[in-house]
C-alpha cells in the first residue's frame, strides 16, 4: 500500500542532506532567495507494511536522529543510563543498506561524537577563536577517531523503500535503513575520557589553559547522563 506522509517527507529530506554533507557557507550577495524545491517522498513499503499492508509511524528515536540527534542520551528498559547511537544508510538494495550501516558503524559514531564535541567546544571557546581554531578544532577530529568503539548492543531498526519526487516528477527510488545501538554509561565515560587523554599525548602543543577547558568539557559530556 502506498502512503504519502508529509512529516516523513521533511525528515527524510533533512536526513539525506546530513548523510551527503551540508553545503559550505554562501557569500552574502544581494541576490533573490531561490524558492525551496518541492521534494517529497512516497513510502512504497516499510518493514511493517511488507507484511501487513499498513505503514508504521516513525519511532521517536528515528525522528530525533533525522533532525540531527544521532547520539542520544537515555535509559534502557531497566532504567539504567545509556547512550544511543543511530546509524542511517541508503541504497538501491535493502541488504546492501543494512550491510553498509553495520560496516560503517565506527565511522558514523566518530562523526556523531565529533559533531557533539565540536558544538560544545565552540561555546566553551567563544571569544577565544584563535586557540579554538589553531589547537582545539583539529584535536576534536583526532579525539573522535581515538574513541575505540566497544560495548555496542543493537536495540532497534527501521527500514523503508522510498520513491523521491521533485514537484510531480519521480526521481530516485531507494531503501533507507536505520539501526540504533546502545552503550552503557560507564563504557561511554571510559571511552570518551580515554580518547581525550590519548589526544593530548598526540597533540602536546595544546596550551595548558585550553587543555583545562577541554578537560572540564569532556568530563561534563561523559557524566551528563
Amino acid at each position: 500500500m502506498k502512503k504519502y506522509i508529509l512529516v516523513l517527507s521533511t525528515l527524510v529530506f533533512s536526513a539525506s542532506v546530513f548523510l551527503t554533507g551540508c553545503p559550505g557557507p554562501k557569500k552574502t550577495e544581494p541576490t533573490p532567495q531561490p524558492k525551496p524545491s518541492k521534494v517529497r517522498y512516497e513510502i512504497i513499503q516499510d518493514q511493517q507494511s511488507a507484511f501487513t499492508g499498513r505503514t508504521m509511524p516513525l519511532p521517536d528515536w528515528l525522528m530525533a536522529a533525522l533532525q540531527g540527534s544521532l547520539l542520544q542520551y537515555g535509559t534502557d528498559p531497566e532504567g539504567k543510563k545509556v547512550v544511543y547511537f543511530v546509524i542511517i544508510e541508503k541504497s538501491k538494495n535493502l541488504d546492501l543498506a543494512k550491510q553498509n550501516a553495520k560496516l560503517n558503524v565506527n565511522a558514523r559514531i566518530a562523526e556523531s561524537i565529533q559533531t557533539l564535541v565540536t558544538s560544545e567546544a565552540a561555546k566553551v571557546f567563544e571569544g577565544d577563536q584563535d586557540t579554538y581554531v589553531q589547537y582545539i578544532q583539529g584535536a576534536i577530529g583526532i579525539l573522535a577517531k581515538n574513541v575505540k568503539i566497544i560495548g555496542l548492543i543493537p536495540v532497534n531498526e527501521y527500514w523503508a523503500e522510498l520513491q523521491e519526487y521533485l514537484e510531480d516528477s519521480p526521481r530516485d527510488k531507494y531503501y533507507s535503513y536505520a539501526i540504533r545501538y546502545q552503550m552503557d554509561s560507564g563504557t561511554w565515560k571510559q571511552l570518551l575520557s580515554g580518547a581525550w587523554q590519548q589526544t593530548k599525548q598526540q597533540k602536546p602543543d595544546i596550551p595548558e589553559e585550553a587543555k583545562k577547558k577541554m578537560d572540564n568539557l569532556i568530563k561534563q559530556l561523559s557524566e551528563s547522563l
